[in-house]
């Protein structure tokens, strides 16, 4: 960030902004740290690619059993994944090769596709300009190699099936304006749109891949296939999407709402009397409308003018018709084609639970201070949007993980799909690391962040937008510790659940309510406490049944996971710390500066950062049980990152952008201080800094403390964002 002058330092206090207590021209200066150069899968302490089964689905296709995932040899699995998205998912055959070593080495050992039908080739996988849309042999050859690599070291993949695509004018659908984004809703009722979208599934699915061996039906290393993208046909009519579509276009779907009623009623006479009652201010059935002549699809902005009747027959109708659309491409790919991968309609947090939860899998999006974008510009270009500048810990609701924990639904595997704290968010670096405890704790079956990459710019040395993390320097170091928790298990699952009713009939409610929509994240998570998923585990039924736990108190400032491992402290206002504490993993994570933290056998002690005592720092065994017994452990700490000439540009309060001014490469980033002390002596203990592919530079001096036990410092000197431990 460059200093800002007499002038930018009035401006930031008359907008509100706290400065952190030390100038940043007081601490030492940044210095560049990338991670993703010279050996993509180095021999040391920071490769956790061990985690990794080889290859993906050595022992068959996972299974399900009592709602989570396990392989098919009966050992429990969760994932830790990464998004790769448009023309990334076409790399040549050298970059195939190292990518994939290369997101081993982090710990990842899932892959989603996402958004390669978006574009024509080179950017997607369609022939250009070939209509009936084709599969570019090229492309595939690109993706079937690298779906093959991931498959070597360990790492499965998602396919994501409809995600950009636009259907064009040569293909029968002339009317590009007015059309929701991506067709969205169109795709769930449109009959000629179905039958592309099917046409499109088959040739993707029951395709070979030579590098395999197996057509992706038969592909153990295919995890999931997820028929939509962020759809939903409420989702559509609550953003009013839908009442702007071109009226040929919804005519299929104003047929069936007419079908749907005469299926109902009978008759029109029938219709009226059910829809009759309060007088001319509240419409029954309109004048001119039948089951003759038809009758009109409802409007979300006209729903309140109409009779409650209306409005549940249509909620009623838009279910029966979302809910069909998602049974028969469920059918299509599990009977017609007879893949044997999990299925995924969309996103729960647009679609009803109980829609989704007649599928293999619930899945979920959500993000921790998501960009807000405002106008536009050339070319689509946004440079007028921010982000709001503020560390998650501090959050009293906890977030989105306790939003998305509140989704769950009993006796269904949980994904959280896309997951991310974006760019330029100062404090980003805890975004994994509060997503792996938590995820472990409320025992989900994992999360896959958004992204790695969007583009065949594979080891840019830069931050180069708000989500990807290729070049996201103190995002990837975290990456093992996250993958620890979760995918080793260093975290535990929290022991019992608690189960909170969700039943059709609520959630239909709920969908016609005008205050809030299933976007908010709000409707479905009711009436569960924010703070309860910090303490124990929730999940929702959809009948009424439930348990009888005591909920645990969610009054105080400090939530403690039911296994004492995960702590969110809040006791002091504006100071949040979440720690870590098992037998591999320790972390501190938030404003523990000069405060002492005491996990077990090793105690920490952050220094002071740019961001106001920010930091987050980890212990987490690359071998060894514990942190008294011979081991080898990874400590990383992170705290301020930038590119080489961003302007960080507060607008009020804590909203911040740099427009679209990235900066060039490469990262620079801030050498946390912290004091260690192991509960081990000190001549047992060696301690050395690492370089940027995490190998050994100089030997960090151990002394004994007034214990007799071993004690080191890191800082700013060693230039680094990582350090091996080594227990004798």
């Amino acid at each position: 960030m460059r200093l800002l002058g007499l002038a930018g330092v009035i401006l930031l206090f008359t907008l509100g902004w706290a400065l952190p207590a030390m100038a940043a021209d007081e601490f030492p200066p940044l210095f560049p740290f990338v991670v993703n150069q010279g050996d993509l899968s180095p021999d040391n302490v920071t490769n956790f690619s061990f985690l990794n089964e080889k290859p993906a689905g050595k022992a068959g296709f996972v299974t399900i059993k009592d709602g989570s995932f396990y392989t098919a040899d009966d050992k429990r699995i969760r994932f830790m994944g990464v998004n790769i998205c448009w023309s990334a998912g076409f790399p040549s055959h050298e970059q195939a090769e190292q990518i994939a070593a290369q997101l081993a080495r982090f710990g990842i050992n899932l892959v989603r596709f996402h958004n390669l039908d978006r574009y024509e080739s080179p950017e997607g996988f369609f022939l250009p300009g070939v209509y009936p849309r084709q599969l570019d042999p090229k492309q595939m050859d690109r993706l079937d190699y690298f779906v093959a690599q991931l498959k070597e070291h360990g790492i499965y993949s998602i396919f994501n099936l409809k995600g950009g695509r636009t259907l064009q004018p040569a293909e029968g659908f002339p009317l590009l304006d007015g059309r929701p984004g991506y067709d969205r809703g169109i795709t769930l009722f449109h009959p000629q749109v179905i039958a592309l979208h099917k046409e499109h599934t088959k040739s993707l699915l029951t395709h070979y891949n030579p590098y395999t061996g197996n057509h992706y039906t038969d592909e153990p290393a295919l995890l999931q296939v997820e028929i939509n993208n962020e759809d939903g046909l409420f989702y559509t009519w609550q953003r009013q999407e839908l009442d702007k579509t071109p009226q040929v276009l919804l005519q299929p779907l104003a047929e069936m709402w007419t079908n749907w009623l005469r299926e109902k009623y009978g008759t029109t006479e029938d219709l009226r009397n059910a829809w009759s009652g309060l007088g001319a201010t509240i419409i029954g059935l309109p004048e001119g409308e039948s089951l003759e002549t038809g009758v009109k699809l409802l409007q979300w902005a006209d729903a309140p003018k109409r009779m409650p009747t209306v409005q549940r027959d249509y909620i009623q109708f838009l279910w029966d018709t979302e809910l069909a659309y998602y049974k028969d491409m469920y059918h299509f790919i599990k009977e017609e084609l007879g893949a044997k991968n999990f299925v995924v309609g969309s996103q729960v947090t647009l679609s009803p639970p109980s829609i989704q939860a007649e599928l293999d899998i619930i899945d979920a999006h959500n993000y921790f201070s998501h960009p807000q974008y405002t106008t536009p510009g050339p070319g689509n270009n946004y440079t007028s949007w921010y982000v709001n500048n503020v560390s998650m810990v501090n959050n009293e609701a906890g977030g989105p993980l306790s939003q998305s924990a509140r989704l769950r639904v009993a006796g269904k595997p949980f994904m959280l799909s896309e997951y991310n704290h974006p760019a330029p968010n100062s404090y980003s670096a805890e975004a994994f690391l509060l997503a792996g405890a938590y995820a472990t704790f409320q025992d989900w079956d994992g999360f896959t962040v958004f992204d790695w990459s969007s583009n065949q710019d594979f080891w840019a040395p830069r931050l180069t937008n708000h989500f990807n993390i290729k070049g996201h320097t103190v995002k990837q170091v975290t990456l093992p510790a996250a993958a620890a928790m979760l995918i080793r298990g260093d975290v535990q699952p929290g022991p019992t659940v608690l189960q909170v009713p969700l039943t059709m009939a609520t959630q239909q409610s709920l969908l016609g309510e005008r205050s809030t929509t299933t976007t908010s994240y709000n409707s479905w998570s009711r009436p569960i406490p924010t703070t309860l998923p910090l303490q124990q585990r929730v999940e929702r039924t959809l009948d009424d049944s439930t348990t009888s736990l005591q909920i645990r108190s969610t009054s105080t400032k400090r939530w403690v996971t039911e296994t004492n491992e995960v702590v969110w402290d809040l006791t002091l206002t504006g100071r949040g710390v979440v720690t870590v504490d098992t037998a591999r993993s320790k972390a501190v994570i938030g404003y523990g500066a000069n405060r002492t933290f005491a996990l077990g056998d090793v105690t920490i002690k952050p220094g002071n950062t740019r961001l106001d005592g920010w930091s987050t720092i980890t212990l987490t065994l690359h071998d060894g049980e514990s942190f008294t017994t011979p081991a080898r452990a990874l400590l990383v700490a992170t705290a301020y990152n930038e590119n080489l000439g961003t302007f960080l540009e507060t607008i009020v309060d804590n909203r911040t952008t740099i427009r679209g001014s990235w900066g060039s490469g490469p990262v620079m980033v801030e050498g946390v201080s912290a004091v260690i002390d192991l509960a081990v002596p000190a001549d047992r203990v060696t301690v050395y800094a690492l370089d940027n592919n995490g190998y050994r530079t100089v030997e960090v001096p151990v002394t004994a403390n007034t214990a007799g036990n071993a004690g080191f410092s890191i800082g700013a000197e060693y230039k680094t964002l990582w350090y091996e431990v080594v227990i004798k």
